[in-house]
């Protein structure tokens, strides 16, 4: 996290619970409406998310547990319009993750221990199209800087 922050990224500890539909909007699908990938493919459920029962109005089913931090934070920038001169906006969060089903998927995941609760940093960056690939690179390095220090 600390290399992030040096390198102009804003620190941020994301919340534990999203609401479902940011869940939904975020690439996680429910199981009826899964595509099938195929066996390498890691397809992103619903069913992977703990969901939290509320006693208030139409409170069942509505909250999850976050997945990856991605989630929060692309709900914290969903309805912003933003001025591309002052883009982009890089974020480093430090959050909780949650996931209900630990078996991997694919060959990919073989041999890793997954489990139902762990601590992540993320790199999230809010950009335009054109300096997409910059961004990227950026990310990139800041991750790998990351791995250096460890």
């Amino acid at each position: 996290m600390e290399v992030a922050v040096r390198r102009g990224f804003e620190p941020i500890v994301t919340p534990d619970v999203v609401r479902r539909d940011v869940a939904e909007r975020c690439g996680f699908i429910s199981r009826d409406d899964e595509a099938k990938g195929g066996e390498d493919t890691e397809v992103k459920t619903l069913e992977q998310m703990y969901g939290i029962y509320s006693k208030h109005e139409n409170g069942q089913g509505t909250l999850v547990l976050t997945g990856p931090s991605e989630i929060p934070l692309a709900a914290m920038h969903a309805q912003a319009l933003y001025n591309p001169q002052a883009l982009p906006l890089r974020t480093v969060a430090l959050g909780h993750a949650f996931r209900a089903e630990v078996g991997a998927r694919g060959k990919g995941n073989r041999g890793l221990y997954r489990v139902h609760q762990f601590t992540e940093v993320e790199l999230f960056s809010v950009t335009t199209g054109e300096s997409l690939k910059r961004t990227d690179a950026l990310l990139a390095k800041t991750d790998k800087a990351s791995d250096q220090e460890l």
